[in-house]
């Protein structure tokens, strides 16, 4: 008898480690998309942070101009739509196995949050 129960079904290693593999490749992507959104969008994210320090308030058309402004990436309905980016194999996946020492993990290349102001 199990100590805690839990309503996962019984798997084999092999079906497990597929899994794993697969939740973190999705994980990855979409860490990966979301800083590429934040990052293409720094410009609009200032502007808008200024404009809530002075007026604390974004509402109607001043908060619609400003997401009029937000540029999104090009494969972002791709992978909204198939839940997978072209490139997932290059980041660090072959075969079904990770490739640490040949692929950089895409969250690898970007500094975080080195740069930012501290409040």
């Amino acid at each position: 008898m199990r100590p805690f129960p839990t309503s996962r079904r019984a798997v084999s290693p092999q079906l497990a480690a597929a899994i794993d593999h697969e939740i973190k490749a999705l994980m990855e992507q979409a860490h990966q998309m979301a800083l590429e959104i934040l990052m293409r969008n720094r410009d609009v994210l200032e502007r808008i942070a200024q404009t809530l320090l002075d007026a604390e308030s974004l509402e109607g058309e001043t908060l619609k101009a400003f997401l009029t402004q937000i540029k999104r990436p090009t494969d972002l309905q791709t992978w909204l739509d198939k839940g997978a980016l072209n490139s997932a194999l290059l980041w660090g996946y072959q075969d079904g196995k990770e490739q640490p020492e040949t692929a950089e993990s895409p969250s690898a290349q970007y500094p975080h949050h080195s740069d930012l102001p501290s409040i």
